[in-house]
């Protein structure tokens, strides 16, 4: 997706039609992840979810699920494996398809496939001929991120 927006930056693609398609293929293979845990889990969960521990951790996630599903979904399609064990899990445990998994999902889709042809095109217009400044942000928010992530771990645990 980030290809694609550094594509609509140089004028080479449409920038909505690069964020409509990058949505409808999110939300195409979360569905299809979505059927794949409701219709094919069977199987799984007898393989992986037969003891009573494993039975606890796929009651834990139909609570969670059913307390938090919306910005469940949100997030986890931000996270690359998380979106896949999310939408199959949520199949698995027959969470409400239309009336929940549909709305949330969309949502979540749409702003992922924003976020990621933006990021694409605003970087494909900010650094275009600078890749070394782009590589060097890039890291500078990354242990940013790892910095704050540590400090909020540390005043948790004390």
């Amino acid at each position: 997706m980030i290809v694609c927006g550094i594509q609509a930056a140089r004028g080479h693609l449409s920038l909505p039609l690069v964020i409509l398609i990058a949505a409808a293929g999110a939300f195409a293979g979360d569905n299809t992840s979505y059927a794949g845990g409701r219709f094919l889990g069977g199987p799984i969960q007898r393989r992986f979810f037969d003891g009573e521990k494993a039975q606890g951790r796929l009651e834990w996630a139909k609570g969670f699920l059913a307390n938090r599903g919306g910005s469940v979904f949100l997030v986890a399609r931000f996270i690359p494996a998380g979106r896949t064990a999310t939408t199959f899990t949520a199949g698995l445990i027959h969470y409400r398809w239309l009336m929940r998994f549909v709305p949330f999902d969309l949502i979540a889709c749409v702003a992922w496939a924003v976020y990621c042809t933006l990021l694409g095109y605003l970087g494909g217009h900010t650094f275009e001929n600078r890749p070394l400044l782009a590589l060097l942000l890039a890291f500078g928010i990354a242990l940013g991120v790892g910095a704050i992530a540590e400090v909020v771990r540390r005043r948790r645990a004390s």
